[in-house]
């Protein structure tokens, strides 16, 4: 009895074993589409929507705009240093410099992931309005 006792502890061992192997073995093969380093610095960038339509919002709609229009292009390394930023804005019954400011400190505030590419350009336009 001492010895079928060892070999099913032993049987079950190794069976627990296989199952915890096999469970692991599959999560590692479940891996969801590679993400594009232009898609990486465009998700970091489209995270800071809100503040960016607050710009808009404060400067520009709350001041009695109707609509404003934000267009950014941004230029970043392979560091993820934001190397150049450019803003445009168009303000239907407003000024759309400060709106403009806050923006660029916006973007220039960005912390932007690394990637391999030596450099990448993203673009992005929002529009706000009151109606």
């Amino acid at each position: 009895m001492g010895q079928r006792l060892r070999m099913g502890l032993a049987l079950s061992a190794c069976l627990v074993f296989s199952l915890a192997v096999g469970a692991e073995a599959k999560k590692k093969k479940k891996k969801g589409p590679a993400v594009t380093p232009q898609a990486a610095l465009s998700d970091t960038l489209n995270a800071k929507r809100d503040e960016i339509q607050g710009c808009a919002v404060d400067f520009a709609l709350n001041k009695g705009a109707k609509k404003a229009e934000v267009t950014t292009s941004v230029t970043i390394n392979s560091a993820g240093q934001v190397i150049d930023s450019r803003i445009k804005v168009v303000i239907e019954g407003g000024d759309g410099e400060q709106v403009k400011s806050c923006v660029e400190k916006v973007v220039r505030g960005i912390k932007f992931p690394r990637t391999d590419a030596p450099m990448i350009n993203i673009e992005r336009t929002w529009t706000v309005s009151s109606s």
